[in-house]
């Protein structure tokens, strides 16, 4: 029997901002971006893509045990747009941890690297 379909949670704004950590093999240049680089399509590829919310941790927490990473963020409103659930899912190690639910197609991995800006771009992801 199919587990039920999870709601999205409302008590998470369009307005907020989503991080997510991008390892450095899923960055890829983009020379239309100022930085040079972009997320790759590949760093939303999960049906259930952690994220954390922004507004509840610091950047040093996210990335804490993941130093060699960056970090980006979108709004909730993208993910929402694209007919993406959002849901708090908090763990010990990150209570502000959420998860994307969704079927993320090629256009949906699309929009979320485009909509998504560099919160730290790890210096060996510049070379």
């Amino acid at each position: 029997m199919p587990e039920p379909e999870v709601a999205d949670d409302t008590t998470i704004p369009d307005d907020e901002i989503l991080w997510r950590r991008v390892p450095p093999w899923h960055v890829t240049d983009d020379p239309k971006r100022p930085e040079g680089k972009r997320p790759a399509t590949a760093a939303f590829d999960e049906d259930d893509m952690s994220v954390s919310i922004a507004r509840e941790t610091s950047v040093e927490k996210i990335l804490e045990a993941h130093e060699a990473f960056s970090l980006v963020g979108f709004p909730a409103s993208l993910a929402r747009e694209k007919g993406l659930r959002i849901v708090r899912k908090p763990l010990a190690e990150n209570p502000a941890h959420a998860e994307v639910i969704g079927k993320k197609t090629d256009s949906i991995r699309k929009a979320l690297s485009k909509g998504s800006e560099w919160v730290h771009l790890n210096a060996s992801s510049l070379k």
